[in-house]
């Protein structure tokens, strides 16, 4: 069981560490293009805003078929 987790936190750090050189590249292209770093910002919180649509309508929603799996129950 402790390999697992280990090759869990392994790809874990490793998809982060590329999130950050995606961060980085995203940027420069930006400043390439448009000479101000305002189309990366732009892109940064659509992303976020899908990746938050996404997580209410699959966990946070109350019909949501995982509502159970992502939230824990409150007591």
């Amino acid at each position: 069981m402790a390999v697992g987790a280990g090759i869990v936190w392994t790809a874990s750090q490793v998809i982060g560490a590329f999130g950050g050189v995606l961060v980085n590249l995203a940027f420069r292209q930006s400043s390439m293009t448009t000479g101000t770093g305002d189309s990366a910002y732009l892109l940064f919180i659509v992303f976020y805003v899908v990746c938050l649509v996404v997580t209410w309508v699959v966990c946070l929603r109350p019909q949501a078929r995982m509502s159970g799996v992502c939230v824990p129950p409150t007591p």
